[in-house]
């Protein structure tokens, strides 16, 4: 087999360089697409974990809200409570 330099009576030397050139631009696309598509997983990873993290943060707020609410509620029928034992106490004896 000739040596690449002893290829100039025909064109396979062009041949061997285009095949090469191909070679290297599919390799580079190849890396180019699969970083690209790890980056993409990567973010849909993530904006998939902060959809249970808030989900979870807003299903404690609600938690949170509800038993503030049930607190006041509460509140609110002790404060009626005390204010018609309040109203019904005979007045005071002078």
């Amino acid at each position: 087999m000739p040596l690449p330099w002893q290829w100039r009576d025909d064109y396979s030397w062009c041949w061997l360089f285009v095949v090469c050139w191909l070679l290297l631009v599919v390799c580079y696309w190849l890396l180019v697409v699969g970083c690209w598509l790890s980056v993409v997983c990567f973010i849909k990873y993530q904006i998939s974990s902060n959809k249970q993290l808030i989900t979870n943060n807003i299903s404690v707020a609600t938690d949170v809200v509800t038993d503030v609410a049930d607190e006041l509620s509460v509140n609110r029928f002790m404060d009626s409570i005390d204010s018609i034992n309040h109203d019904c106490q005979p007045p005071p004896i002078r």
